[in-house]
């Protein structure tokens, strides 16, 4: 009967196991995909005309510019209209508070979309958002460069 139970035992065991095993590897798949699919804009349907203006790809080519952020944010990014560099037009900025482990990496699609209707996309790498203090780095780095003369943003 011992002999019975520990055999039962071992199977529970590696059926435990291969389920974490499958579990881990799942959310480590999932962890390395963009959150908003690049081809989005194309596969999803509408429910009428101003839905698919807005769906559709804007109007603007769009640039990305990225900067060194402080301590574990990695970095700033930023994707803004291209004309943006040429032009003496104030553009609306958008900054992306991304959630506790999400970063705006996830989200590159999202942001393209959105400065190819003209606004100035931020977002950061912060693992941990919870306290607002990387999103207020955020924008105080906007702020920076909207007072630097020699960047892109001065304006």
């Amino acid at each position: 009967m011992l002999k019975v139970i520990g055999t039962v035992m071992k199977i529970v065991g590696i059926i435990a196991l291969a389920l974490i095993v499958l579990i881990v590897g799942f959310l480590f798949w999932l962890s390395k995909r963009p959150f908003v699919p690049n081809d989005y804009t194309k596969t999803v349907e509408t429910g009428g005309a101003i839905e698919a203006r807005y769906l559709a790809t804007g109007p603007y080519g769009v640039r990305q510019i990225k900067a060194e952020a402080p301590e574990d944010w990695k970095e700033f990014v930023a994707y803004y209209p291209a004309e943006l560099e040429d032009s003496e037009e104030q553009w609306p900025a958008v900054v992306f508070v991304n959630g506790t482990g999400v970063y705006a990496s996830k989200y590159p699609a999202l942001f393209r979309h959105l400065a190819s209707h003209g606004f100035l996309v931020l977002g950061n790498e912060d693992p941990g958002t919870f306290s607002g203090d990387s999103a207020d780095a955020t924008l105080s780095w906007l702020l920076e460069q909207n007072d630097d003369p020699d960047s892109m943003f001065y304006q």
